[in-house]
Formats: structure tokens, sequence, C-alpha cells
């Protein structure tokens, strides 16, 4: 997602201004919701009067949004695959060979 910001030329933004490097910590949090929420949650961020303020001030955030909803969401690595919250506090990564060594 880092690399997608960058791509997009948000970095900058996300290390200048408070309140958008506040909304993207929030679409990076979502891993750590309940699995059976996580969409709801997505929906409604993108939907919220703050993140459409955000969108007007920063268009390519547009484009991260999308991003987001294509490949996180409704592609190729749905919740289930990238969702922390119930694992244990060992192995809170997704990254399994990571887990091992904590």
């Amino acid at each position: 997602m880092w690399r997608r910001l960058n791509e997009l030329r948000l970095s900058v933004a996300y290390r200048t201004h408070a309140r958008f490097k506040k909304c993207i910590r929030r679409f990076l949090s979502m891993g750590y919701l309940p699995v059976a929420v996580v969409r709801q949650n997505f929906q409604q961020f993108c939907a919220s009067r703050e993140t459409q303020r955000l969108i007007r001030r920063y268009p390519e955030l547009r484009d991260f949004v999308l991003y987001l909803q294509r490949n996180y969401f409704d592609g190729n690595f749905p919740p289930l695959m990238w969702n922390v919250y119930n694992r244990d506090s060992d192995t809170r990564t997704n990254n399994f060979v990571e887990g091992e060594y904590n």
C-alpha cells in the first residue's frame, strides 16, 4: 500500500498533513477489525464527510481507495487472507515466517 501511495505521489501529503495521515492509517488498520465488519467499515469510511473532503483536496486519494477496493476487498486478496483480528499476539502478522521468529 505504501508503494501505491508513492506511485500516486501522496507520500508528501501523508508526512505533512495530519488529517490525511489519519485517513490513510484508518485504511491500513482495517485488518484489525472483525472480518464480518471490514467491508461495511470500509464503505462507511469511504463515504464519510472527512474522507470525501480529503478526496476533493487530494484527487489521487480516490485512485488509492479504488486500488484498495479492487485488490483488498473485491479482488485477489479478500479480507480473510489479510485480516489479523482473531490471531493471537504472537502471530499478529500475515507473514507466517515472520510470526515464527517474534
